[in-house]
């Protein structure tokens, strides 16, 4: 005996059997489809029914506090060993060594990127280039003579 699933209606079709139905029960138990509202508690490790849920304590929900600190750069050095533990130390260091972060220049990449694009669709100044570039040739081969 078969019946349809549930998806009848969709290009997903199959059949439900017997020994389907029988194999499923043996595997996951005997299925009754209950409505309402689930929590997972972790306590127990299973969905819970909305109205035997009880919330975990104050001091349980420690491990969810959010950082609002400059503590995570707490300890950090730089390659040479200086401390850069903290935003005055880091900004200090940067400016001391010339040094750059690399979104500094986000803007000034994304203008390379689009010159380059224009001068390669052929939009951009290469044949001034070019003859620029012949004449400074030529020039040079005129004055070795």
């Amino acid at each position: 005996m078969s019946e349809r699933s549930h998806k009848g209606r969709s290009a997903q079709r199959y059949e439900v059997t017997d020994g389907f139905r029988a194999q499923h029960e043996a595997v996951f138990g005997e299925s009754k489809p209950q409505r309402g509202r689930w929590i997972w508690d972790r306590e127990r490790r299973a969905l819970v029914p909305a109205s035997e849920y009880r919330a975990p304590e104050a001091a349980d929900t420690f491990g969810r506090v959010a950082v609002v600190t400059d503590l995570y750069m707490d300890g950090t050095r730089a390659t040479d060993g200086t401390d850069i533990g903290s935003r005055r130390k880091r900004r200090d260091y940067m400016r001391q060594n010339g040094l750059a972060d690399a979104s500094d220049y986000a803007g000034v990449w994304a203008r390379a990127e689009q010159d380059r694009a224009r001068f390669l669709s052929g939009g951009g100044d290469g044949t001034r280039r070019l003859e620029e570039t012949i004449g400074r040739a030529m020039h040079e081969q005129d004055r070795g003579r």
